[in-house]
């Protein structure tokens, strides 16, 4: 019984490491790429504004996005969403703002001292370089989130082959790893198409997606190894920790029934309870496998 005990335990332990990054930055990493994107394209052309067509009005602007620019990366790299978003509908806007109509400027003066043809070649060399920057940006964010994904179901595998091994049935395990299977199968091949125009969109839907499946593998994989000792549990007088186990369970699984819509907010929520799953059913496994 002791092995077993040790056993559960150290499915928890894998499960943990999990259970602490499977959100991570959420999609702030590309949001900012594509944004560093856009921010080098502007400076680039204000820059041509100030150098090339000699307009004034431009003094400043491309510290300012550059400043702007260290300053959301740091909100991307931490996670913090709230800070981002307000970062980019706030100060970013606004010299954003700035630089647009800084560039208006410059074009008038362009079409009046006839330097249409010098202009539209550089204007052609800046959208090239933009498009390929996003093309880079966007297959380089969804490569990294789909080895995220890749790494997740290899551990569901494993998990799945561990519990069948020691007699647990898994079958309720095994068809959702099969959804996770046929979820990654449909981001290997949106990556591999290559289309950094619909790959956004697509990407974000088909992780969002995984992150559901992902939640209700670990719920299911809890709710497995609850049943494994819970007899034993109530029998020592542990009733309340099984049912204290099994509330934090049934929220969680709430949140990610199949065909809910992903809410970032809900999600934390759900890692949450899946955290202190994590320690309660540790704790419980010492209790039952010491009595």
């Amino acid at each position: 019984m002791r092995n077993w005990m040790f056993a559960l335990f150290g499915l928890l332990l894998l499960s943990g490491a999990f259970a602490a990054g499977a959100d991570a930055n959420g999609t702030l990493g590309l949001k900012y790429g594509m944004m560093e994107c856009e921010a080098a394209a502007v400076t680039g052309l204000v820059d041509y504004g100030q150098q090339s067509a000699n307009v004034s009005g431009g003094s400043g602007l491309t510290g300012r996005i550059n400043n702007d620019m260290a300053t959301l990366k740091g909100y991307a790299d931490t996670g913090d969403r709230q800070g981002f978003n307000t970062f980019v509908n706030g100060p970013l806007r606004l010299d954003m703002r700035d630089a647009t109509l800084y560039l208006k400027d410059v074009r008038k003066e362009i079409v009046k001292e006839r330097k249409g043809n010098e202009t539209r070649d550089y204007f052609a060399e800046v959208r090239t370089t933009r498009a390929g920057c996003l093309q880079s940006t966007a297959l380089g964010f969804a490569r990294g989130q789909l080895d995220d994904i890749e790494k997740r179901v290899g551990n569901m595998n494993a998990t799945v082959a561990s519990l069948s091994g020691k007699g647990v049935d898994t079958a309720k395990l095994a068809s959702i790893e099969n959804e996770a299977e046929a979820n990654m199968k449909e981001f290997q091949d949106a990556v591999a198409g290559g289309n950094a125009s619909t790959l956004q969109d697509t990407a974000r839907a088909i992780r969002e997606e995984h992150l559901h499946i992902w939640a209700r593998f670990e719920i299911e994989k809890a709710r497995e190894i609850l049943g494994a000792v819970q007899s034993g549990a109530r029998a020592k007088g542990y009733g309340a920790d099984v049912s204290s186990i099994n509330t934090l369970l049934n929220d969680a699984s709430g949140y990610v029934r199949a065909g809910n819509a992903y809410d970032p907010g809900e999600f934390d929520r759900v890692k949450a309870d899946l955290v202190q799953v994590q320690a309660q059913l540790k704790e419980l496994i010492k209790k039952t496998g010491d009595a």
